[in-house]
């Protein structure tokens, strides 16, 4: 590998052709062998090949590899990872990892990561976690962003699977019109005539 742009160009063309064992090496070897040479743009396109092939593991371990390496991660890098770690059916480190990108001052979380961490909360196994995971990312205090109507929703859903319907309620008095839907609706009525459904 020549330069940055070459190795660009060389793991793009090995995601295209979902190789992406052939593109993890890759970049392992340049950050290895030329680490000058690779760049958070590099580490993205694998964090996307692994992302595709759901190897959730391989993913979390590059994340954690750029950060003490000081190569900046990025809303895609955080993004990438908390889809591997979905598509693998991992909803407690896709919520971990959503957690950490909350955490990270130089990364600002995308409602797509925020909706994917929630989505892979929902599939988890146990109800009951599943509800408290939901809810452990819809509150969190470090939240930048405004959670949308499906997110509502969710979090709707998640109180009255708890039995927490009087805060239920209390979240549906507080939204926004925008967060506001036929979904969080009937999760609201759900929760003031006592019923438990998802």
């Amino acid at each position: 590998v020549a330069d940055g742009r070459e190795l660009r160009k060389q793991l793009s063309a090995l995601r295209a052709s979902s190789d992406w064992d052939s593109a993890h090496g890759l970049l392992w070897w340049a950050l290895r062998e030329a680490p000058s040479s690779a760049e958070t743009i590099h580490c993205n396109v694998v964090l996307a090949a692994l992302s595709d092939a759901a190897e959730w593991e391989r993913a979390l371990v590059l994340l954690e590899h750029m950060r003490a390496a000081g190569l900046p991660r990025d809303g895609y890098s955080f993004s990438s990872a908390i889809c591997a770690c979905a598509r693998a059916g991992q909803p407690e480190a896709a919520v971990e990892t959503f957690k950490a990108m909350c955490a990270d001052d130089s990364v600002e979380p995308s409602s797509v990561a925020f909706n994917t961490a929630l989505s892979a909360a929902q599939r988890a196994s146990d109800p009951v976690r599943a509800a408290e995971m939901v809810l452990a990312i819809y509150t969190l205090e470090t939240l930048s962003l405004q959670p949308d109507a499906w997110a509502s929703a969710a979090a709707l859903r998640a109180l009255t699977r708890l039995g927490q319907r009087a805060r239920a309620l209390e979240l549906y008095a507080s939204l926004r019109p925008e967060q506001v839907s036929p979904h969080t609706v009937a999760a609201a009525l759900a929760a003031a005539l006592g019923a438990r459904f998802a």
